[in-house]
């Protein structure tokens, strides 16, 4: 992979040659996903990726992951569907609220909600929409609080296909 800037005549300003086939900067980051659990930290998250976008012209998906209660398997199939389509329509309504509030420019390519494990629902979404990076917060836990209950965002790094921007949760001082 070659970068080189090109001059004004020549156009763009950012050229990229990855084995013989030029991409454009926009073509670079066209497809952001921000994983998003509606904390001030995931604002954060989203606030940056608004900005990755502008930069980029990126279209961008905002995905919020349900776990899934384990009591919730005892079901009938027929109410453990009524409850999935339930479930996922309020999340919805919530996500969108959640966008616009965080970020009122923003107009996302679509605002998906998954129900499931959030990291392995994180990595399946980044595939199926072909996501260019993934942009996400950390909520800042250390010492015995990270160590028991893991960081998302470390284990979205270690299986992504695509690189993954970590936002830290903590402002910096």
């Amino acid at each position: 992979m070659t970068i080189s800037a090109a001059s004004k005549s020549e156009g763009a300003g950012l050229a990229i040659v990855n084995h013989g086939k030029s991409m454009s900067k926009k073509s670079l980051l066209d497809h952001l996903l921000v994983p998003v659990d509606f904390s001030d930290c995931s604002k954060g998250a989203l606030r940056y990726a608004q900005t990755i976008a502008a930069d980029f012209g990126s279209k961008v998906t905002v995905l919020n992951v349900t776990p899934l209660n384990d009591g919730l398997l005892h079901l009938g199939a027929d109410q453990l569907k009524t409850l999935d389509e339930e479930l996922r329509e309020n999340q919805r309504r919530k996500l969108v609220g959640f966008v616009k509030r965080a970020s009122r420019s923003l107009e996302p390519a679509q605002c998906v909600v998954r129900l499931g494990h959030p990291v392995e629902e994180i990595i399946r979404e980044a595939e199926d929409i072909g996501a260019a990076a993934i942009v996400i917060s950390t909520r800042g836990l250390s010492g015995i609080r990270h160590a028991v209950i893991g960081s998302t965002a470390e284990r979205v790094v270690r299986h992504a296909k695509c690189p993954v921007w970590v936002v830290p949760g903590r402002k910096r001082l």
